[in-house]
């Protein structure tokens, strides 16, 4: 049997997001038992807080292309323009490449 691998070691500092709120722990048996692969954890507040402005800032995008799906102009440049918007839109990549996460 392998021994579970985790991301921090005994009394190493990090950082996860719970709701609205940057947590900073500090690891030790509990959050061994605790630990979740599906949770985001990270090494500095810096990577936390800018994970958490990241799904923000994702969130009210998402929910303004939704808005500007559905506006119909009155006239065809705007709906062009629209549609361009949109199409720049879903070809964007929300995930940085070089932004790296302990999860």
């Amino acid at each position: 049997m392998s021994a579970k691998k985790y991301p921090f070691q005994e009394g190493d500092q990090y950082f996860t997001i719970e709701g609205d709120s940057v947590v900073q722990s500090v690891w030790d048996a509990q959050s061994e038992e605790l630990y979740s692969i599906s949770k985001s954890y990270f090494s500095t507040i810096q990577e936390a807080v800018y994970f958490y402005k990241m799904k923000q800032m994702q969130i009210m995008l998402t929910k303004s292309i939704e808005c500007i799906s559905n506006l119909d102009c009155d006239d065809e440049e705007s709906n062009r323009e629209r549609d361009r918007l949109l199409s720049d839109y879903y070809r964007l990549d929300v995930n940085p490449k070089s932004f790296s996460l302990i999860s």
